[in-house]
């Protein structure tokens, strides 16, 4: 089920990964898919790395706007 539920990101974006309010890494958005959480949404990430590397996060759709969240207990936050 594709779908973006009103986010602001869409697949394509290059977006900058903040962790405990400092610039983490860089990674484009690949995909943005439904959870069978209701409200929830699979952010699944290419990081530009050197080598790259794949991520999927569960997360509200205020989340990936830019919402600050936090990782066991460390801030993140998607810019």
């Amino acid at each position: 089920m594709k779908f973006n539920m009103n986010t602001i990101v869409q697949p394509g974006d290059v977006v900058g990964v903040y962790v405990t309010e400092k610039l983490s890494f860089f990674a484009r958005v690949e995909e943005i898919d439904g959870d069978v959480k209701p409200g929830w949404l699979n952010l699944r990430l290419r990081v530009l790395t050197v080598p790259t590397s794949e991520l999927t996060w569960l997360l509200e759709p205020s989340q990936i706007d830019g919402e600050p969240f936090t990782m066991g207990g460390t801030a993140v936050r998607i810019e």
